[in-house]
């Protein structure tokens, strides 16, 4: 269901049901388990149930996933490693940094920012009007996307507007954004 979430939206009809749902699967309303096994499999199902509320409210705010292309098996694969491993998209700035921490203990700021600015300069958009006005293609936002939530260098992003639209997808995505949807 969580996947599903990622990809694609419920009907407003279903919406509320499927919110009702997932709410009722949340960790504060679990009855006090005993066994561990049986713990586990409660900690796991809250997991789920929050990965999905929080995928619902996003939605609500923002819409469905954008683009004309089916997903990819790589995104498909990104939505399921975002259950258990927060994407960099949707986190606050601290547990942004904090992730980051294993691959780049010495960054003080967002590796995400880093590498999205510079590929923007190498493609010499500093010279290109409305860089940050002209979305970039929004398939290529999305397969970047994937490579940079796992935290892979965008060396194969020739276009400065797709990087320059992922990087203003981030500030929005923030659980407190520094941007909205006017910018």
């Amino acid at each position: 269901m969580s996947v599903c979430l990622a990809m694609f939206p419920p009907s407003a009809k279903y919406h509320s049901y499927l919110e009702g749902y997932v709410y009722s699967h949340l960790k504060d309303n679990q009855r006090p388990v005993h066994k561990i096994l049986e713990q586990e499999i409660s900690n796991r199902i809250a997991q789920y149930a929050e990965n999905c509320q929080y995928k619902l409210e996003k939605m609500a705010k923002t819409g469905s996933r954008k683009g004309q292309r089916q997903p990819t098996i790589a995104e498909v694969k990104a939505a399921k490693r975002a259950i258990f491993n927060p994407s960099m998209f949707g986190s606050t700035l601290e547990d942004t940094m904090e992730m980051q921490r294993i691959n780049f203990p010495d960054l003080k700021l967002p590796w995400i920012l880093g590498c999205l600015t510079e590929r923007i300069i190498q493609q010499n958009g500093t010279a290109v009007e409305g860089i940050f006005r002209v979305p970039g293609d929004i398939d290529e936002v999305n397969a970047l996307k994937v490579k940079t939530d796992s935290w892979a260098y965008p060396d194969d992003c020739n276009d400065p507007n797709v990087a320059a639209s992922l990087l203003k997808q981030w500030f929005r995505d923030l659980k407190d954004p520094l941007l909205d949807e006017s910018v």
